[in-house]
């Protein structure tokens, strides 16, 4: 009976101390999807938000490095909501020059369909400044290049 009773008592410590696997939203499960197939492994989902466009935001100097490095024009999505997705990841071409960091994503969708995001190295020992690149890892000057 006592052995009975001390392996309850490990499984139910084992049991609680798994932990349910994060449920992902559609856009944060679009979002994972799209990285995966860039070739990039999501290590945490950071956060699962939106931004409604708004006119001020296309000239707003907190805005203007990040739809610098856009396919897209945030102009045409004017008044629409923008899911943003923001995840950890590992396998990203910024790993390369920021020293096997991770890296942050951030992938933003319209209805569901992904249309642009950025990225930037994450480095949990120091505060990291500069400019952010796109999803991919290019510079602003790769990405209105076109290279």
């Amino acid at each position: 009976m006592r052995t009975m009773l001390d392996s309850l008592m490990c499984l139910t410590i084992i049991l609680t101390g798994c932990k349910e696997a994060e449920q992902l939203s559609g856009n944060a499960s679009a979002a994972s999807v799209y990285l995966e197939d860039l070739g990039y492994d999501p290590v945490s989902m950071i956060k699962d938000d939106a931004i409604i466009i708004q006119e001020d935001y296309l000239t707003d100097p907190g805005y203007e490095q990040i739809w610098r490095v856009q396919s897209f024009s945030p102009a045409s999505y004017l008044g629409e909501e923008i899911a943003v997705v923001e995840f950890e990841v590992d396998n990203h071409p910024l790993e390369e020059i920021s020293n096997e960091k991770t890296t942050l994503v951030s992938v933003y969708l319209n209805k569901g369909e992904v249309i642009g995001g950025w990225s930037f190295p994450k480095d949990p020992a120091e505060a990291l400044v500069g400019s952010v690149y796109s999803i991919d890892g290019r510079t602003v000057e790769e990405v209105q290049g076109g290279n």
